[in-house]
């Protein structure tokens, strides 16, 4: 497999993202919830993590994967 091949089978999607407020993994497809932060989306284990984080998301910001 050359390096394009490798490329094009790059999901650009991760199967697991990282709760900010909680720190829990969970799959992407199980996401309790999402905010658009600074034209990111992040994603939540349940909706309390999700108003803990809308309610104040710069507390939080170092916790944020990009």
């Amino acid at each position: 497999m050359g390096f394009l091949d490798k490329l094009r089978k790059t999901d650009p999607s991760p199967a697991n993202v990282v709760d900010p407020v909680c720190g829990m993994t969970i799959k992407l497809a199980e996401a309790a919830g999402n905010s658009d932060h600074q034209g990111h989306k992040v994603y939540f284990c349940s909706a309390s993590c999700k108003s803990k984080f809308d309610a104040n998301p710069s507390a939080y910001a170092g916790k944020l994967r990009r």
